[in-house]
């Protein structure tokens, strides 16, 4: 016979009714997309990012220009090429704010590229995203 289980048991303890969401594996709490692609950028090797850069941009270009066919398979290759990108210019202007030249020119057109390439990432994410739904879902669907 086994023992009782649930409140009726001694000494048992009660499990919650609903069960908590836990993040995903490195991922926090609370964190949003950007700041879950930024971290990953910044664990990135420097030969990391200049391959996600150079690597994402010759393919975006190389579907889009020679295989127009493919072309949706562009969009992500510029996503990945945004991110690594956004990811070397950071490293760069961090190495001027510790070097002290933080305010230079320089430094006002690393934020700027910084900037143009999270909206480029974002525009290609979002780009991805619904030329997904509509590979899938086929050119009639509606939101």
């Amino acid at each position: 016979m086994s023992a009782p289980i649930g409140p009726a048991a001694s000494g048992s303890t009660t499990v919650p009714a609903t069960p908590r969401s836990t993040p995903a594996a490195g991922a926090k709490s609370g964190e949003t997309v950007y700041a879950a692609v930024a971290r990953g950028a910044r664990r990135a090797s420097h030969g990391r990012l200049t391959a996600w850069t150079v690597g994402g941009g010759v393919d975006a270009l190389g579907i889009a220009c020679f295989v127009r066919s493919f072309w949706p398979l562009a969009l992500p290759f510029a996503c990945l090429a945004s991110i690594g990108a956004w990811g070397l210019m950071t490293r760069r202007a961090e190495a001027l704010d510790r070097a002290g030249l933080g305010g230079t020119r320089r430094a006002r057109l690393l934020h700027a590229g910084r900037i143009a390439a999270v909206a480029t990432g974002t525009l290609f994410a979002v780009a991805t995203f619904y030329v997904g739904l509509w590979l899938l879902l086929g050119p009639s669907w509606t939101l």
